[in-house]
């Protein structure tokens, strides 16, 4: 398996849709979590 030397992630948090589909309450603050989370792993 190679070695990464860079990886790269999108995250995308959502919260409000059209068409009828309700508003979201955490759909941004989830998204934020995980970019957390890596900063902390990977400074």
């Amino acid at each position: 398996m190679t070695d990464f030397t860079h990886s790269l992630a999108i995250l995308i948090g959502i919260d409000a849709y059209a068409n009828g589909i309700p508003r979201l309450t955490t759909a941004i603050k989830d998204t934020a979590r995980p970019v957390r989370t890596a900063d902390e792993a990977h400074p």
